[in-house]
């Protein structure tokens, strides 16, 4: 009985465990036939269905400055001849609106980008459908303004004062804009980073053939040229808006940003675990970040503010020429030649690796700044010109045009270089805040080069 006993015990036993381990291989099954599943999935999302994330991408990114540049056409006709001058003579609002176009406008675009880094709000959705709206009401406002106000020097102070606000919240939109969108391309591949590089040149192109359409059109009075650039700015806000919802639906873009926030969310957030990682960004993208400052102060020293004041020098058969080349000499020009830039850094992929190769990129950047007294000693035509003192040493208008067109390749090849390698110098869990610090470094850039440019035009005059 005894020994029946214990073999019946045995048998029970190696029965249960025999139940155990086909059970462990039924989970291991069910688990790996999940991972199965789970990569299959991950195979069909991570796939750009015809490129439409990239032609999106492209698309919002025009909308950064669109507006801004828009403003800056308008500024010496509409605003500075038409609203704030009076019988042909400009009025103190007058000076007062064309300063506050440099370092003034970009200190909310400057600001707003820097605290975009801080982790305030981590809902990029409202960050960038936020900043689409409410640029999208600034320009209704400006529309109905020029639609239905007639200037009058009784006027000119509440019209001063709403447009100069106007102005300042639309650059502040512009700095969250870009540094949200920016974040969000550095979670996916490298060449969406690109995308947001290539589509700001564009949106400068959109607004140079605007420009050409509505000084071919040769208006009376800048009025309708003030309606036709709002009116299609707020349209096209408007369809960026729609396209945003459909790109952050898109299995593409959710699988790449869940994936990045899986990484990001390993460690929790704390005050010093964000500058021990903002530190961290420094330490290891210092160089790019240095390009990137240099590249985009030297742009903004130039380009528009000192640029737009280079005229051709007086000479038979090119006075029919002149009121086409600020738009097309100085606009499309520079921005053509800066897409292309751009569309040809996609080909020119630096490995994060190669030390020597990221260091390298700074030489072409500091010597970049030797185009400035170049665009200085161009045929630059003060708001008085009998007042400059300064010699003109390249008179023919070629030596400015050429110029003009290196700067803006030069510009477009290395931010496209230099802007998609930042995130991917750092480790995966910094790539975004990596991003958001090239955004900031770049708009500083551009801050300080207003101030700059400045000075330069004050030392001309």
């Amino acid at each position: 009985m005894s020994a029946a006993s214990s073999f019946s015990e045995t048998t029970t036993t190696t029965n249960n465990e025999i139940e155990l381990v086909q059970e462990h291989i039924t989970v291991e099954n069910h688990v790996f036939q999940s991972e199965i599943e789970l990569l299959n999935e991950n195979k069909l999302y991570n796939k750009d269905v015809f490129n439409l994330v990239y032609i999106a991408l492209v698309i919002e990114s025009a909308a950064i400055f669109l507006a801004w540049n828009l403003l800056n056409f308008l500024s010496p006709t509409y605003y500075f001849n038409f609203w704030f001058s009076s019988h042909y003579i400009p009025s103190d609002y007058a000076t007062k609106f064309m300063d506050s176009l440099g370092m003034d406008a970009c200190s909310p675009l400057f600001a707003l980008s820097i605290l975009c880094i801080l982790p305030f709000i981590n809902n990029y959705l409202v960050r960038l459908c936020g900043s689409l709206f409410v640029n999208i009401i600034n320009l209704m406002i400006l529309f109905v303004i020029s639609w239905v106000r007639q200037p009058s020097h009784f006027e000119m102070n509440w019209f001063y004062n709403i447009t100069f606000t106007v102005m300042l919240i639309m650059m502040g939109c512009n700095g969250v804009f870009q540094s949200s969108l920016l974040g969000i391309a550095s979670d996916l591949p490298r060449k969406y980073t690109s995308a947001v590089v290539i589509g700001t040149n564009v949106g400068g192109m959109i607004s140079s053939f605007l420009y050409i359409f509505t000084t071919s059109a040769n208006p009376k009075t800048p009025k309708p040229t003030a309606e036709v650039y709002y009116g299609f700015a707020s349209i096209y806000l408007i369809i960026c808006l729609n396209i945003l919802i459909f790109l952050w639906r898109s299995d593409f873009v959710r699988l790449h940003v869940k994936t990045a926030n899986n990484i990001r969310n390993e460690k929790k957030l704390t005050v010093g675990y964000f500058l021990a990682e903002l530190g961290k960004v420094f330490k290891d993208a210092w160089s790019e970040l240095l390009g990137i400052f240099i590249l985009f102060f030297m742009m903004y020293t130039i380009f528009p503010t000192l640029s737009i004041g280079i005229q051709p020098w007086p000479s038979p058969g090119i006075a029919h020429l002149k009121k086409y080349f600020i738009p097309i000499g100085t606009f499309l020009n520079f921005y053509t030649f800066a897409t292309a830039g751009a569309i040809a850094a996609c080909f020119i992929e630096i490995k994060p690796s190669n030390r020597i190769m990221r260091l390298a990129l700074l030489g072409p950047c500091v010597l970049s700044l030797l185009l400035i007294p170049y665009f200085m000693y161009c045929n630059f035509i003060p708001n008085y010109p009998e007042v400059r003192k300064a010699k003109v040493l390249f008179k023919n208008e070629w030596f400015y045009f050429i110029a003009n067109g290196f700067m803006g390749a030069f510009i477009g090849l290395f931010s496209g270089i230099l802007l998609p390698l930042l995130p991917r110098c750092v480790e995966p869990a910094v790539s975004r805040l990596a991003s958001q610090v090239g955004a900031a470094t770049m708009i500083t850039g551009l801050y300080f080069g207003a101030g700059m440019s400045a000075a330069f035009i004050s030392a001309l005059e």
